[in-house]
């Protein structure tokens, strides 16, 4: 009740509301994971957790380029804005089906059958489009939408996990079939209306109308993506690389648990970064700064709720979460540095959404150049020279160097706002 009474104190219950899909979504995810940790072998573990990485890697990729643009779009004066929203929905359709088709070359390139890489294909896919959709209903203001599609997802994807074990068979085919089903499912409550508009928006003039938001958003956004990418996820792509899967699971293993915060990061963006713009066109910046305090106060109770959880795990059965890995020393060394990761990027979260919000893109991507280089070079020769479980030291340094940058940024635009008044 006192948890209750401060989240309504701080006026920040709208976006609790908007985090239960998510939360839904992050124990769903949390669980499907944990069930392939005890039943896959650990190479098909450590792949089917780098393939779960680069899915996220896509979404950030598909809100640099169409999500991201989106509520400044619908915001826009028309017949501009319109024609802007009808590119971004088409693009982000192509993109879909061009992300699919890469995701089964690289499951084939990693030694996956044909079924699951096809499967796993389609659900990066059918992903993308059910990612797409989400941030379009945020932008015409229907957030129920959305965490109906989540809360929907959530439990297929519990389904999907429950039959695994009904089943007992254990393969990477039924675990790739689960990820797919569930997304398709995830995608009918946004209805028949938004996909027939998206089918509609595949034409070559509307194409072309993408070329005003990639110069002005679309491109920096990338860079920033790829950049932050880089800066969070350089010890996967490294490792994976140099030291193949099997090397590789034990650090996707030990980052399940930061998955709920995570999850909630991504989620809190979508619906705060839509409330931000709104703010911003209207000029009412007083509203725009208590938000970025209430989106501090969630994520700080996110991570808590991590961070505690972790901490409880290792106290009482650590075995019953980690039955594959006989020495915990290394676990626990790896699940405090994530957790020390975590706490860095919840800090500078909300000043990113913000930044989005009003169109900062070209600033957000200089600022996570310098760490991206920071992480790629320091994961590197702590991989070369310690092994993979002390190259999250260098993800550490990076982000810290990476929300140094944000919160600078953030507060240059602030005053910037304050010396307009």
């Amino acid at each position: 009740m006192i948890l209750i009474g401060l989240i309504r104190k701080l006026s920040v219950l709208r976006s609790t509301q908007a985090a239960i899909g998510p939360a839904a979504s992050s124990l769903a995810q949390f669980v499907f994971s944990y069930t392939l940790l005890r039943i896959l072998p650990e190479r098909e573990f450590g792949i089917f957790s780098f393939f779960l990485l680069a899915t996220q890697f896509s979404w950030g990729v598909s809100s640099a380029l169409f999500c991201a643009p989106l509520p400044i779009a619908y915001h826009s004066p028309k017949p501009i804005g319109a024609r802007h929203v009808a590119a971004l929905q088409a693009w982000s359709m192509v993109f879909s089906v061009l992300s699919a088709a890469i995701f089964v070359f690289f499951a084939l390139l990693l030694g996956e059958n044909g079924s699951t890489s096809l499967l796993l294909g389609g659900y990066a896919g059918l992903a993308l489009i059910r990612w797409f959709a989400r941030a379009d209903a945020y932008s015409r203001n229907a957030p129920k939408t959305t965490i109906t599609s989540d809360i929907i997802y959530a439990f297929a994807l519990m389904a999907s996990t429950a039959l695994l074990f009904l089943k007992r068979q254990y393969t990477p085919q039924l675990a790739a079939c689960g990820l797919c089903v569930s997304a398709f499912i995830g995608l009918i409550p946004f209805g028949t209306v938004f996909y027939r508009q998206q089918l509609a928006a595949l034409k070559g003039h509307v194409f072309l109308a993408f070329r005003e938001p990639w110069r002005q958003h679309g491109r920096w956004a990338l860079l920033g993506v790829i950049t932050t990418e880089a800066t969070a996820n350089a010890h996967a792509y490294l490792v994976t690389l140099l030291s193949g899967p099997r090397q590789f699971a034990p650090l996707a293993a030990s980052a399940l648990l930061i998955r709920p915060i995570t999850v909630a990061m991504n989620a809190m963006t979508e619906f705060e970064r839509v409330r931000f713009a709104r703010d911003y066109a209207a000029r009412h910046i007083t509203e725009m700064l208590k938000g970025l305090h209430s989106f501090r106060v969630v994520l700080a109770i996110a991570w808590l709720g991590s961070a505690g959880l972790a901490a409880l795990i290792f106290v009482t059965r650590p075995h019953l979460v980690f039955p594959s890995f006989p020495d915990l020393r290394p676990l626990v060394w790896a699940t405090l540095l994530w957790m020390l990761i975590a706490g860095v990027r919840a800090a500078r979260t909300p000043d990113s959404a913000l930044l989005q919000a009003v169109g900062s893109f070209k600033s957000l991507a200089f600022a996570s150049v310098s760490s991206a280089g920071a992480s790629i070079l320091l994961v590197w020769v702590v991989l070369t020279q310690y092994g993979p479980l002390w190259s999250i030291v260098g993800i550490l340094v990076g982000e810290c160097l990476f929300a140094w940058n944000i919160i600078a940024i953030r507060h240059r635009w602030q005053q910037a706002q304050e010396g307009h008044r």
